[in-house]
């Protein structure tokens, strides 16, 4: 297997999203998808520990859930949806291999509206009217 590079944004369609209970009996969700044909699982805990903005490891969950498309507390929803997942290279500790972690997960990028082009064309000046042909005999460069 190869060495996978340190940081890495994978754009992936989510195979399998659910909520499970972990070994320490906590309540997680799982988002699976697969990248080269490697398995990558992203997990969010949701209990009430402290983020470092303050915030709790729950409701950073949700916010990423809801960011790829969560609806209320429909997870399953989510499957067939695209998502950015960021993986960073580390060391399983049982066999030494390098593998790509998830480490976080971002909705998936979406193509701009013609409208949201056309204002900032607008706002930056440039002009979104088709150049003129070249004349006959003229080198269009």
């Amino acid at each position: 297997m190869k060495t996978p590079p340190p940081r890495q944004r994978v754009d992936v369609e989510i195979e399998n999203a659910e909520f499970r209970t972990s070994k320490a009996g906590n309540l997680m969700a799982v988002l699976s998808a697969t990248d080269q044909g490697e398995s990558l699982r992203w997990f969010g805990m949701m209990t009430a520990a402290p983020t470092a903005d303050g915030s709790t490891r729950a409701a950073k969950t949700v916010e990423t859930l809801r960011a790829v498309g969560m609806i209320g507390q429909d997870i399953a929803g989510i499957i067939g949806q695209r998502a950015a997942f960021v993986t960073e290279a580390e060391e399983d500790q049982l066999t030494g291999e390098t593998r790509r972690r998830v480490a976080f997960v971002n909705p998936a990028p979406k193509a701009a509206e013609p409208d949201e082009v056309a204002a900032v064309f607008a706002a930056l000046g440039i002009a979104t009217a088709e150049p003129a042909p070249p004349a006959a005999g003229e080198i269009p460069f």
